[in-house]
């Protein structure tokens, strides 16, 4: 009988010893890797907030910069008017602000910003075939009926 009760006397301090630990672990996590994964998360948020930044700042002044060289293509175009304007006879002259208002309407339009605004249609086959036979891009190219594959 004595030996029951010193098993479970040991059983029980082992189990406080283990409750112990566990919550000695679970409530107090490594405290340098705690830290340490907090500070390299400050730090990962602060270089995204900066890149950021640096981001907004090159795309204003990338739009600022877009800005003034429209505004100078539009200088230099004047003058090269007001130059033909003055130097040249009357028809060229005329013919010169006939250009600069299509010029301006051009710019002006959203047909302008379009890159290639008719529709190509639809893709050519130029691959190599004799009159007879379907081309690659062929609906049938490939197919076989059924009967002719027994």
């Amino acid at each position: 009988m004595d030996n029951i009760w010193l098993v479970v006397s040991i059983a029980v301090a082992v189990g406080i010893a283990v409750g112990a630990v566990g919550f000695w672990l679970i409530a107090n996590p490594e405290k340098d890797g705690g830290a340490k994964s907090r500070k390299e998360l400050a730090e990962l948020n602060n270089k995204v907030e900066q890149q950021q930044l640096q981001i907004n700042e090159h795309s204003v002044t990338t739009a600022d910069l877009v800005n003034k060289l429209t505004l100078t293509y539009k200088e230099v175009y004047d003058h090269l008017a007001q130059g033909a304007q003055t130097l040249c006879d009357a028809d060229a002259a005329t013919q010169v602000l006939e250009a600069r208002e299509n010029v301006s309407k051009l710019i002006a339009s959203d047909e302008a910003r379009d890159i290639n605004p008719e529709p190509t249609g639809p893709a050519k086959d130029y691959a190599p075939k004799n009159p007879d036979e379907a081309g690659v891009l062929s609906e049938g190219f490939g197919l076989t009926d059924a009967a002719e594959s027994k």
